[in-house]
């Protein structure tokens, strides 16, 4: 993970690579995982993933990769 030093902004395309790391890699070893964002160092783990995909999806511009659709009719 990449952390910023003081004064120094990360730009976008950094945030969204250390994101999709920290995403990643929580998903493939689960346990806590850090990201700084906006100046601030947050802690992820398995019980909020969610909100880390939604920081991915925020710094993708909104786009989501995939959709997941369930029905109890069927398709």
């Amino acid at each position: 993970m990449v952390q910023e030093p003081r004064g120094v902004t990360m730009t976008e395309a950094e945030k969204l690579a250390d994101a999709e790391a920290a995403l990643h890699k929580l998903l493939t070893t689960g346990g806590v995982v850090e990201v700084t964002h906006n100046g601030k160092t947050v802690k992820y783990a398995r019980a909020n993933i969610g909100e880390l995909k939604a920081y991915v999806a925020q710094l993708r511009g909104g786009r989501i990769n995939s959709v997941r659709v369930t029905s109890s009719k069927g398709l």
